[in-house]
């Protein structure tokens, strides 16, 4: 019993982390076209260089600094790969819906340097 509601606790608790970081006006995903795929976080650096030029955009800018999802905009559709499994990254549990969402906030307009603002 403790390990589910130990469990329940640290996945409510990754969209709220999530949201807290994420300006609210870029969390309005209505009209949104996204092709989201997850994947073995293994293969999201391949796959986000991949896409980055199938759709003629620099690798570079399209990975962040921990490598868990990419997002590439295209023909008005956000392309979006992410891990498949939650985990944990330096004391912080990293859940599934908490990085699409950060990919999908970008989609928004959430620009690169994640201002708070």
């Amino acid at each position: 019993m403790r390990y589910v509601i130990a469990l329940l606790a640290v996945f409510l608790a990754g969209p709220v982390l999530a949201e807290e970081q994420i300006p609210a006006r870029y969390l309005n995903f209505d009209g949104l076209k996204a092709d989201s795929r997850p994947m073995d976080i293994s293969k999201i650096k391949l796959e986000c260089t991949r896409l980055a030029k199938k759709h003629g955009v620099d690798p570079r800018t399209v990975l962040g600094k921990y490598q868990w999802g990419c997002n590439v905009m295209a023909n008005g559709v956000c392309h979006i790969r992410y891990h498949d499994k939650p985990f944990w990254d330096n004391g912080q549990f990293i859940t599934v819906w908490s990085t699409l969402r950060h990919e999908l906030a970008h989609c928004a307009g959430w620009p690169a340097d994640h201002p708070l603002d």
